[in-house]
């Protein structure tokens, strides 16, 4: 049976990367953020300008587990047919795009606000049981959330703990998505060869999503189009299981017979979780001023990420 499963994971990479170090030398610091920043500054510390604006592109690939579902279709009640279906793989895919804004609030610590938007979310699903059928769908998302990054750095390492919390609508899901994220990365800055610098880093990424789902799709987008195959295919399922098994899955079953495919809408409760909570990093970031970066990071290890971005630092308005 074709069912939708839509999950919003996006990464989203500490835009103000740490790369605070020791000068050695005092230096004036006229700015209010970050908070305690002028005392450091007569010890010779330095850190990145305040703000920071930046834009970020994700593509997001990994697998999903699909522990319990319950199936309605049209107007019927809400059915558990855990039992009865079987995935064989479902993979979620997202191409996206990210805008935030951050602040050093203090040298250790820096808070963002962010949003999300993915034009075409994607599913693809790929059942074992009742019947063989590859399934899924294409979705808008867009969201918005908070986060914070503590950073230590000196003789030109750093290390950073990144967490974030997103809330994510989807095209075809009843209730926001709520994602959290924890990224710690370790890294090194390379000095500079005229005004560009380097940074690399390593690092890993855990990911929690809301367990339950809700939503509804047509069962002809599910399935790729309408086929009377499908319908075939339920009813010799149905026919084979036992009394007692019919019984549970009936109604499920009639409302698809006696149902137009392309007027048919499938509505889902399911419980999902990531197939793999955490994975491997591995990132660059060029320093092309003192206020523009370019950065990227990729993804592997059970889960395939690639990020590609920029980000803009300045001070404190009217300050300077």
């Amino acid at each position: 049976m074709g069912l939708v499963v839509l999950l919003w994971l996006v990464n989203d990479l500490a835009q103000a990367q740490y790369t605070g170090d020791l000068k050695g030398q005092p230096y004036p610091y006229r700015d209010v953020f970050p908070l305690g920043g002028k005392r450091l500054a007569k010890r010779g510390v330095a850190f990145p300008r305040p703000w920071g604006v930046g834009l970020n592109y994700m593509f997001m690939q990994q697998p999903i587990d699909i522990t319990s579902i319950a199936l309605g279709v049209n107007d019927s009640g809400m059915t558990d047919v855990s039992k009865f279906i079987k995935f064989k793989s479902v993979d979620s895919q997202v191409q996206a795009v990210n805008l935030r804004v951050d602040l050093w609030l203090f040298p250790f610590l820096n808070i963002y606000a962010l949003g999300n938007y993915s034009p075409a979310s994607k599913t693809d699903v790929v059942l074992a049981e009742p019947i063989v059928l590859n399934a899924g769908t294409k979705q808008w998302v867009a969201g918005s959330g908070f986060g914070a990054t503590a950073a230590l750095g000196a003789f030109g390492f750093w290390a950073t703990f990144d967490a974030n919390w997103t809330w994510n609508h989807a095209e075809k899901l009843d209730q926001s998505v709520r994602t959290t994220m924890f990224t710690p990365r370790v890294g090194r800055a390379f000095g500079k060869w005229g005004k560009i610098g380097l940074n690399l880093w390593a690092g890993t990424m855990g990911q929690i999503i809301t367990a339950q789902t809700s939503g509804a799709i047509r069962l002809d987008e599910a399935i790729g189009s309408p086929s009377d195959q499908f319908k075939d295919d339920v009813k010799n399922w149905y026919d084979g299981l036992p009394p007692a098994q019919q019984a549970v899955v009936g109604k499920v079953v009639t409302a698809i017979q006696s149902a137009e495919l392309g007027k048919t809408k499938v509505r889902y409760d399911l419980d999902k979780k990531v197939a793999h909570q955490w994975n491997m990093l591995l990132g660059a970031q060029l320093e092309l001023s003192d206020a523009w970066f370019l950065r990227a990071e990729v993804g592997f290890i059970h889960r395939e990420s690639v990020l590609l971005g920029f980000n803009y630092r300045f001070a404190t308005p009217g300050l300077h």
